[in-house]
């Protein structure tokens, strides 16, 4: 497990580069652009998982002014495509092309648990192996399972694609816009499609709504607000869109299951632990459990 960070200039945006050994997923904060060798461009927001198999050859490009940040969680082979083949039988007679799609939705679940994990990983100084590799591989499993839910027409189906491309624009276009206010016409335009025609492919092809795409980028904005700033709830809510804290709470403790503040309350309680840990380390002192 690990983060990766690239800045608006930083070289990591050019060249082509391998997704290493084992199954691997990409969880970016940020919106990006990604491209596998063997399909298309697509656009990642925080409403997305990458999905990499054994050695893959991608490249990436900015879509987030401010680069980009993207978590990820390597599996070895052998219990992954256990998981795989389970969800989908004969994944595994497809060697190192296992995982069909490049990309997949990130439901509040796994990115609720995705988060926790990273906290886990990230705060405690001798992580659970237990907790770490049961949360990891139900996150692939409910990743991929809600990958195969979106498998529509073939590939080579005209309309399907001209679909696909309308929808990955617009993806493109709400995880760069996504704290201004928005109407239909104003996202029709922008991927120069018809509202209907816009509503149809979006939903068809990132299993959601249009506005609860939106909605859904804002609520982890939110969430990853709050892990890691100190920030008033009316602030956030005016920031994302919100007509009112009281609205942004509603919505977040239906999308999460808790109230916005416990979850600055745990990032709180895992920012005292660290200070602790680190003060008791450099005095060579135990560290209680």
């Amino acid at each position: 497990m690990g983060t990766l960070w690239n800045g608006p200039e930083s070289p990591g945006w050019a060249g082509t580069y391998d997704t290493g050994p084992g199954i691997s997923l990409g969880f970016p904060r940020k919106a990006m652009g990604y491209q596998l060798e063997s399909h298309g461009w697509v656009t990642g927001s925080a409403n997305s998982v990458f999905l990499n198999n054994p050695y893959g050859r991608y490249q990436r490009r900015r879509v987030d002014p401010s680069g980009e940040i993207t978590d990820w969680i390597r599996f070895a082979l052998d219990p992954a495509i256990e998981v795989l083949r389970a969800l989908e039988p004969g994944s595994e007679d497809r060697g190192d092309a296992a995982m069909r799609r490049p990309l997949g939705p990130r439901t509040s679940g796994v990115f609720q648990v995705q988060r926790l994990l990273h906290e886990h990983t990230s705060a405690a100084s001798d992580p659970d192996p237990l907790f770490v590799e049961e949360a990891g591989l139900w996150i692939l499993e409910q990743t991929y399972m809600a990958a195969l839910d979106l498998d529509g027409p073939p590939r080579n189906d005209p309309t399907a694609s001209a679909h696909r491309g309308i929808a990955d624009a617009a993806a493109t276009f709400l995880s760069r816009n996504f704290r201004r206010p928005l109407r239909a016409a104003t996202l029709a335009r922008a991927v120069h499609a018809s509202r209907p025609t816009l509503f149809r492919a979006f939903q068809r092809h990132n299993g959601m709504t249009v506005h609860r795409y939106l909605t859904s980028l804002r609520l982890r904005e939110a969430y990853l607000r709050l892990e890691r700033d100190s920030v008033p709830l009316a602030d956030l809510a005016c920031e994302l869109g919100f007509s009112s804290h009281s609205h942004l709470s509603a919505v977040f403790r239906k999308e999460f299951g808790v109230h916005p503040s416990r979850v600055a309350d745990e990032h709180a309680r895992l920012t005292r632990r660290q200070e602790i840990e680190a003060t008791l380390r450099a005095r060579h002192l135990p560290i209680p459990s």
